[in-house]
């Protein structure tokens, strides 16, 4: 049989009554434990860190959805209809499909031509 202790709640978070220095055990209560373990209110929560950012960078490269604004709101399977056709080149060394904005930029300037 394995014996747990019961966690315990900061004063008065349960019953509103002073925290008692008492632990329960399946055989009864104890006074005080025997051994130290950290408790629920004890426990240590390292703060992460972002890297900071700048507000007013402008993405190089916008992905499928964002391409597909900038060009005039095209659809998905046309996308890839002009992928397939070689009519717009997309970087595939990511998970996702990265437009560079000039070759957006050069899709609309030849498209007119």
């Amino acid at each position: 049989m394995v014996l747990r202790r019961l966690p315990r709640w900061k004063s008065g978070a349960r019953t509103g009554s002073k925290q008692s220095s008492m632990t329960l055990t399946a055989f009864g209560p104890l006074q005080r434990p025997a051994f130290s373990e950290p408790q629920l209110e004890d426990a240590y929560m390292p703060q992460l860190k972002s890297a900071p950012r700048e507000a007013n960078v402008s993405p190089g490269a916008l992905k499928l959805k964002e391409a597909r604004q900038y060009l005039g709101g095209l659809s998905v399977p046309t996308m890839h209809r002009l992928i397939a056709r070689g009519l717009l080149r997309p970087n595939r060394s990511l998970r996702h499909l990265l437009f560079p904005k000039s070759e957006l930029d050069r899709f609309l300037r030849d498209g007119l031509t």
